[in-house]
């Protein structure tokens, strides 16, 4: 998905696993709906109004390579009164849990729109923002994992590992997310503020 903050473009990448007996535009065209009201219900009240979702595309990957392409351009803004922080890039940081355990690399994301009145110092969430971000977090992710939409019958948000010990693996494989944690230090892109 992108979207705006003030002026400032950002971008979320999200992976499903998808089960269905047949596909078709159409079907991805309603699940991409459903997965923005997923949003609208349950992250873009965490979110500053100043910060906007402006498109959420979907791609499908079929067996054999093939590709189904599909957008939803429906304008999703955050609820939370201004101010925002004043670094725009500041993200509150969404910590996934997977049925999976290595060093580094976890699945994580980074939300925009930070209110100032989320933090106690302008790098620290409040113990309430904590809360709320976890228990939205969760909530998407259950709505998420609630679509089905004409052939589909079932969805999952999770990661993908492409590697294995350093080595490609001939087959991606999926792993479901099972919970959400939020760090109480926001984040920057890859990068923790400095405390």
């Amino acid at each position: 998905m992108t979207g705006v903050q003030s002026s400032y473009t950002w971008a979320i990448i999200l992976w499903l696993q998808v089960t269905a007996s047949s596909r078709t535009g159409a079907d991805l065209a309603t699940l991409l709906g459903s997965f923005g009201s997923a949003l609208s219900s349950n992250i873009m009240p965490t979110l500053v109004s100043t910060c906007s979702v402006t498109e959420i595309k979907g791609v499908w990957i079929t067996p054999g390579g093939g590709e189904i392409t599909g957008s939803d351009t429906t304008l999703r803004n955050g609820t939370v009164a201004p101010p925002a922080l004043p670094n725009l890039a500041t993200c509150a940081v969404l910590n996934w849990r997977i049925d999976q355990y290595y060093r580094g690399g976890k699945p994580r994301t980074y939300l925009p729109g930070v209110p100032e009145a989320n933090t106690t110092d302008f790098v620290h969430l409040t113990t309430t923002a904590l809360s709320n971000y976890q228990t939205k977090a969760a909530a998407f992710r259950t709505a998420v994992n609630a679509i089905t939409a004409g052939a589909i019958t079932a969805v999952k948000i999770g990661t993908i590992s492409f590697q294995q010990h350093k080595q490609w693996r001939d087959t991606p494989v999926f792993f479901p997310y099972n919970g959400v944690s939020v760090r109480s230090v926001m984040g920057i892109q890859r990068r923790r503020l400095l405390t």
